[in-house]
């Protein structure tokens, strides 16, 4: 059968028409490149919530996370508290290589209403105009009438007690607020001078509660002066208590001191001991 001119002729021609379409396609990568990602950032807060009665103040914690070569400023601003209401950052500003975390504190006055807020934190970029948010929920929770205050007590150590390492300590508390809990802490006037969170108190019905066998300094610390604190820690406060704990284990079981207590806490009682080589018992 013969063969057909114009066939021939294109499949003589197609390697060449396929050379100049890749040649156009390479001619058109260089000339329009794609574009490198645009340096940016991003704001996450956690926890994302947190509860305060009137008066107090709580805290959360803002994280600036840069990426593709981010490196500039980004400072943090906050809208939509209520009035009567003062946050703080620390720090305020700071540069993200690649990242920095703030402390946010936030302090309510006892006439801010009791309700739910929608706080919006704001990071805003040095240069370019970049700037990205995230929403904070702040429940304030009415201030408890001065009749129904909490009762928390220390009945066992007293004041000027001598004590051993390993000593019980028992008390009562009545009246917890809703959304705080009972903590006991020690605090070693030296060689330390600092705070050792050690556990969470959940007293019975009645609200008798007991700890068995608190560690208090180690077995070199004859002679010297501990404070047995037990104290209300809010939400947050509760979370930087719990992280401690996390850490320590993680670092493998040292306990290092808390230079201060959590925003968040207040002391309702404490009693002053001594470790000695002959304890007083009970």
């Amino acid at each position: 059968m013969p063969s057909n001119p114009k066939v021939e002729t294109a499949k003589k021609l197609l390697p060449f028409v396929l050379a100049g379409v890749a040649v156009l396609g390479l001619m058109n990568t260089v000339m329009h490149p794609n574009p490198s990602p645009r340096p940016d950032f991003g704001i996450t807060i956690n926890p994302m919530y947190g509860s305060v009665q009137q008066g107090e103040e709580t805290t959360t914690q803002v994280r600036i996370n840069g990426f593709d070569g981010y490196g500039d400023n980004v400072s943090l601003n906050a809208n939509g508290q209520p009035s009567g209401t003062i946050i703080n950052f620390n720090p305020l500003m700071k540069r993200a290589m690649p990242w920095f975390a703030s402390t946010v504190t936030i302090n309510v006055n006892s006439n801010v209403p009791a309700k739910n807020y929608t706080i919006n934190i704001t990071g805003n970029g040095a240069y370019n105009g970049i700037k990205h948010s995230c929403d904070y929920t702040l429940i304030v929770k009415p201030n408890q009438p001065q009749g129904e205050q909490p009762q928390i007590r220390i009945l066992f150590p007293v004041n000027g007690t001598d004590i051993g390492q390993f000593q019980n300590v028992d008390g009562v508390a009545k009246r917890i607020p809703e959304g705080y809990q009972i903590w006991h802490v020690i605090y070693a006037h030296n060689p330390t001078n600092g705070f050792y969170p050690k556990v969470q108190i959940n007293p019975d019905r009645s609200g008798v509660w007991s700890i068995k066998d608190v560690d208090i300094g180690n077995r070199n610390n004859n002679g010297y002066k501990f404070d047995i604190i037990v104290l209300l820690a809010n939400e947050s406060a509760q979370k930087e208590f719990r992280n401690y704990f996390y850490e320590s284990n993680i670092a493998g079981g040292v306990w290092p001191s808390m230079g201060q207590l959590p925003v968040g806490t207040k002391e309702y009682d404490t009693v002053t001991v001594t470790r000695a080589q002959k304890p007083m018992t009970k």
